[in-house]
């Protein structure tokens, strides 16, 4: 096998990780716990929706920047995880600004 087949096999591997990493059954889940929670497990939700939007913000800006994805689809799931990151943050937070 030539080396060029193994960087694209290799390539196509993460690709597919990462897919199934920012946009798993997981966030699924999350999202309907938020729907059903309240009081200190709807806050614990919120938090975790923080950590994890956030770790897939940094996970699709590092893949594009190791050119393990297109510059395209780099920018496109980085922006698409940190909105969600800046939903969840504010929705913890009560969307009140700090004075």
């Amino acid at each position: 096998m030539s080396g060029k087949r193994v960087a694209r096999i290799r390539s196509a591997a993460v690709l597919g990780l990462a897919g199934i990493r920012l946009f798993n059954g997981a966030t699924g889940l999350l999202g309907l716990d938020l729907l059903t929670s309240r009081d200190e497990r709807l806050t614990q939700d919120l938090r975790e929706g923080v950590l994890i939007h956030g770790s897939d913000t940094v996970t699709a800006a590092m893949l594009g920047h190791r050119g393990h994805l297109t510059p395209r689809t780099a920018a496109l799931t980085t922006l698409i995880s940190a909105v969600n990151t800046t939903l969840a943050v504010s929705a913890l937070t009560g969307g009140q600004e700090k004075t």
